[in-house]
């Protein structure tokens, strides 16, 4: 079973998001037109998603773990456990 993280497709963290995965070690080939990247060296994958449908992704179990920025989170009040 692949570990399935959603970031935003667009906006501030994008950039951020695919550096911080790339510090941990996972390898991608992202491109823009792509809604799922598979990590080339772990059984991961990356969703590209709205922000504001991150939370519902990771509520409803589509994904394992989203990176968003709080202010999303609590926009929506969505019943997700936060990182920090």
């Amino acid at each position: 079973m692949k570990l399935r993280i959603a970031i935003q497709q667009k906006g501030r963290l994008k950039l951020d998001s695919w550096q911080l995965l790339a510090s941990w070690g996972l390898r991608f080939t992202p491109e823009e037109r792509t809604l799922i990247s598979p990590c080339l060296n772990a059984n991961v994958e990356v969703v590209t998603l709205r922000q504001s449908d991150i939370p519902r992704y990771v509520e409803r179990g589509i994904v394992d773990f989203g990176i968003v920025g709080i202010n999303v989170l609590c926009e929506q009040l969505r019943p997700v456990q936060t990182v920090q």
